[in-house]
């Protein structure tokens, strides 16, 4: 990372203590974080990437990667990390929303690496991603998840309190709205 960029991710670092007393940081992702983004979703089990991707990847190809990473307006990616960490990464999760114009709405993903699920990680960065997307207008979400991953079902309940649910083909379509 550049000095610049580190200066930038360290303004922007969000700290938290999770419920097993581990501490991350949760930060904008950038181009320079690719490497750590790819190992990341190497690392992720099966089930993992089949919640995720919907299918399990043999090896995330580098244009996915990029895809994910790309920004500009209605487009954020953020990393859960070592907290206090700013140079080269580990990802523990990583999170990203993108405008879909047509629809009016942001849609929204996150994966968390196995070892860190279940303690709260998820729920901290959907906050932090529904946060980022707030401060750049966007107010409306959504997100496509596999209808038996009921632990990202839970989680966009609780984060989003109201939502709307549809289901076709084995997906449920979760839609909800933030206030300003």
């Amino acid at each position: 990372m550049s000095e610049a960029a580190v200066e930038a991710a360290a303004r922007t670092m969000l700290e938290a203590t999770l419920l097993d007393g581990r501490r991350v940081g949760i930060r904008p992702a950038s181009t320079a974080d690719e490497p750590a983004i790819t190992a990341f979703f190497a690392s992720l089990s099966r089930q993992s990437l089949y919640w995720r991707f919907f299918s399990v990847p043999r090896r995330l190809n580098r244009r996915l990667v990029e895809r994910l990473l790309a920004s500009g307006p209605g487009r954020g990616a953020l990393l859960a990390v070592p907290a206090g960490q700013l140079g080269p990464v580990v990802a523990f999760a990583f999170a990203t929303y993108a405008q879909v114009a047509a629809e009016g709405s942001c849609e929204i993903s996150i994966a968390v690496a196995d070892a860190w699920q279940n303690v709260r990680l998820g729920t901290l960065l959907a906050l932090a991603l529904v946060r980022d997307a707030l401060a750049h207008g966007q107010r409306r979400f959504h997100a496509e998840v596999l209808g038996g991953n009921v632990r990202m079902l839970g989680l966009l309940g609780e984060i989003a309190g109201s939502v709307r649910t549809r289901y076709e083909a084995g997906v449920a379509r979760v839609e909800f709205e933030v206030a300003a």
